[in-house]
């Protein structure tokens, strides 16, 4: 008997341990999952948005790399045509192809849309020095178009389809450009000036350049240089604005293009061989008449002065194909380049790259433009036209 009832006590004893221990286990996985529900579960850090960075600004637009975004951020993901920095508002302001214009933050690079000019296929824009003016060029079905824009009315006014090149005086109150008519079914041309705006217009003089592109930088003297082929030779002339003489300027060479400095004191060309190859870059004082080669291997409208014009950025690319006809192939789209960046030191005549096409993500730049205090630069991507920030320090 005894043993029988040790036996049955021993049974007892194990199925309240069984019971126990599941109560126990029970309780246990309670509290885990209330520990699960009631605890914040820790979420994987998130890089906070750069002030002024695509996530920041409107429209947005994605980073060309995640891990870059403090370096170089989409500004605009529209077909931007043209863009400048304007100190009378203290922001930048860009055009599109599609007829927009934008206004941009430079504190925190938001963007605004300010103007809808109602028209598409804006295909180039020329600014007045102080950027309150604007002769927008557009493609209407094969014709080319233009117009004035005032940005500070917001005033348009439709510009004659005779009317070729244009630049603004160095006190944007005058354009100078090239008036091609037909007489007698021959084309005749002649450089005209005029109030922004078409009126009070007269001839200075015939003109033999119809297809010539137009530079009004300072004084009475403005420069005319016909389109450039790296297997043709042009030159540069210059013009007396009262009169419309013309003069030698710069020697004949091929595939020569010109800068300007805002001011007007200094001038950035560009020739090749006969070839279309070996492309120099050149600085010119032209208080001095001195010139300068620089150890830069570009195109100017590649570059930009700063606002002191002691320093110039230039977009350079790593490498240009052997074959490669310039600047030919460069506007034709024909070429994959990769643009270092570079800063020229006018008075030191010394040259440093600042950024690498090895440490950012492959950039081609059609043009850029310094901003106020060096710290960053704006640029239109020659691959799709997108406008982009590049941070430099």
């Amino acid at each position: 008997m005894v043993n029988k009832y040790s036996n049955n006590l021993n049974d007892m004893d194990r199925k309240k341990i069984i019971i126990i221990s599941s109560i126990g286990a029970g309780v246990l996985i309670l509290i885990g999952i209330l520990i699960y529900l009631i605890i914040p579960k820790s979420s994987p850090a998130e890089q906070p948005a750069l002030s002024g960075s695509p996530m920041a600004s409107t429209p947005s637009g994605d980073n060309l790399s995640s891990s870059q975004n403090s370096i170089l951020n989409e500004i605009l993901p529209a077909n931007i045509v043209s863009f400048v920095w304007s100190d009378i508002n203290q922001k930048f302001t860009a055009i599109s192809s599609s007829g927009f214009l934008y206004s941009i933050n430079p504190s925190d690079f938001a963007v605004s849309t300010t103007t809808n000019f109602g028209v598409s296929g804006i295909i180039k824009v020329v600014w007045s020095p102080n950027k309150s003016k604007a002769v927008v060029y557009r493609n209407e079905n094969g014709v080319l178009k233009k117009f004035y824009f005032d940005a500070i009315s917001q005033n348009i006014t439709p510009l004659g389809d005779q009317i070729g090149s244009v630049t603004f005086s160095p006190k944007s109150d005058q354009i100078l450009y090239v008036f091609n008519q037909l007489q007698n079914s021959v084309l005749k041309s002649f450089l005209s000036i005029s109030n922004p705006d078409g009126t009070k217009w007269k001839n200075l003089s015939a003109f033999s350049m119809p297809d010539t592109l137009l530079y009004w930088p300072s004084g009475i003297k403005a420069y005319a240089i016909s389109p450039a082929s790296g297997l043709l030779p042009n030159s540069v002339y210059s013009i007396d604005v009262k009169t419309g003489a013309l003069q030698k300027f710069l020697a004949e060479q091929n595939g020569q293009q010109i800068k300007f400095s805002p001011s007007g004191n200094g001038l950035l060309y560009s020739f090749v061989d006969s070839r279309g190859k070996n492309l120099q870059l050149f600085y010119k004082n032209l208080k001095t008449n001195s010139d300068t080669l620089l150890p830069i291997k570009t195109l100017p409208e590649k570059c930009s002065f700063d606002k002191t014009e002691e320093n110039v950025f230039c977009a350079a690319p790593n490498k240009i194909s052997s074959s490669a006809i310039m600047p030919d192939d460069y506007y034709s789209n024909k070429l994959n380049l990769d643009d270092n960046l570079w800063v020229y030191n006018i008075q030191s005549n010394s040259a440093s790259q600042i950024i690498s096409s090895e440490n950012i993500t492959p950039i081609n730049i059609k043009m850029l433009e310094v901003s106020p205090d060096n710290s960053y630069i704006i640029f239109i991507s020659q691959k799709d036209d997108r406008l982009f920030r590049l941070q430099i320090r």
